[in-house]
């Protein structure tokens, strides 16, 4: 069964959907990197991770997200020239996704802070995380039941997803990208310097 799940940042005034929600359409992963810490920490918003450092991040097809407000408030950076394409709302600073820096991109990874859903509704509607990854770099030390890196299961889970997406052609159209091909906000990326105070 397959859904239409609300999207909201923190304030609302950025607002989307996703279309066809449901655990087969979706990959989620609780990712503790140290990008993915300091994306938060660069937006401020300490909130948007649990207290070891994870971010739980919900894969989608790009073509079945839609943006339908606010999307003149998104804003886009990378932490180097080859880093991953992080968007996030000047608004209010809600991380929303993160991507490769390419029109061609299988995924959005959104920040499941961005879902109008939490807790159960959100578990109902698109499964619960399959598990962490990256828990080398969790504080405190790696969470029990989170592999150190990426366990074999859910890479190939990961991989199943986005060659899927890659066959029937899902990554266009793309609410990040226009149909020239330039993202709606070109990224700001950050030096060695501006990037050191957001990791720890």
């Amino acid at each position: 069964m397959t859904t239409t799940v609300q999207l909201r940042c923190t304030c609302g005034a950025v607002q989307g959907s996703v279309l066809d929600a449901s655990p087969k359409t979706t990959n989620r992963v609780v990712c503790y990197c140290s990008d993915c810490q300091a994306f938060n920490r660069f937006l401020g918003r300490d909130d948007l991770m649990n207290p070891q450092g994870g971010s739980d991040i919900v894969q989608v097809a790009p073509s079945r997200m839609r943006l339908t407000q606010g999307s003149d408030k998104l804003r886009s950076m990378r932490f180097s020239e080859d880093g991953l394409f992080r968007w996030y709302t000047d608004c209010c600073k809600t991380a929303v996704s993160n991507m490769l820096y390419s029109t061609r991109c299988p995924f959005a990874g959104l920040n499941s802070k961005f879902f109008a859903l939490e807790g159960s509704a959100l578990d109902t509607a698109i499964g619960a995380p399959i598990g962490g990854i990256h828990g080398k770099f969790a504080i405190g030390g790696c969470p029990a039941g989170v592999d150190e890196a990426a366990g074999f299961g859910l890479m190939l889970k990961s991989m199943n997803f986005l060659l899927g997406n890659i066959v029937m052609g899902r990554h266009k159209p793309s609410p990040f990208w226009t149909n020239d091909g330039k993202p709606i906000a070109e990224p700001r990326i950050l030096t060695s310097s501006e990037r050191a105070p957001f990791y720890k």
